[in-house]
């Protein structure tokens, strides 16, 4: 929900901090991930979010991993985890994290990851202000998820 809240109110700062000509050329055009910086949290985690805002518990979200199969009769299935296996995803939900994928490969990540802490101090900010005002954190949490939904993208960038 705090990253949510601030991917919505700081997009286009984190946009900047991956923007340079080489990576540019890569990011929605060449190759995934798109330009648009959106969260990636899986059908799984969404099916959880939409719940909270449903109204119900905070708690209980597991990571179902699956078994993949091999392709070979002789091996076993091997268990895959739970994660954007598409690569489309900026910001998708990687079973226990989010990762940030729009840095581009000779890019230094300080800049990006400094913002990324910042805008979820934002997010953490904006929850706690909710909560001292008397919402509860599962209310807080459901309302930050409702308001900020637009930035939630469970869709194939391709």
């Amino acid at each position: 929900a705090c990253l949510a809240y601030g991917l919505a109110q700081y997009n286009e700062m984190v946009r900047c901090t991956v923007a340079h000509s080489g990576n540019d050329h890569r990011l929605g055009a060449q190759e995934a991930p798109p330009a648009i910086i959106s969260l990636y949290p899986g059908q799984g985690f969404e099916q959880h979010v939409e719940s909270i805002v449903a109204g119900g518990d905070l708690l209980g979200y597991k990571a179902e991993k699956k078994k993949q199969e091999t392709g070979c009769s002789a091996a076993m299935h091997i268990e895959a985890n739970v994660e954007d296996r598409n690569r489309t995803a900026p910001f998708p939900f990687c079973g226990n994290r989010f990762e940030f994928r729009a840095v581009g490969s000779s890019q230094n990540c300080c800049l990006p990851v400094m913002v990324c802490n910042a805008v979820m101090s934002a997010g953490m900010a904006e929850l706690a202000s909710k909560i001292e005002g008397g919402k509860s954190h599962r209310d807080a949490v459901a309302d930050m998820y409702k308001e900020n939904k637009h930035v939630i993208f469970t869709g194939n960038g391709y």
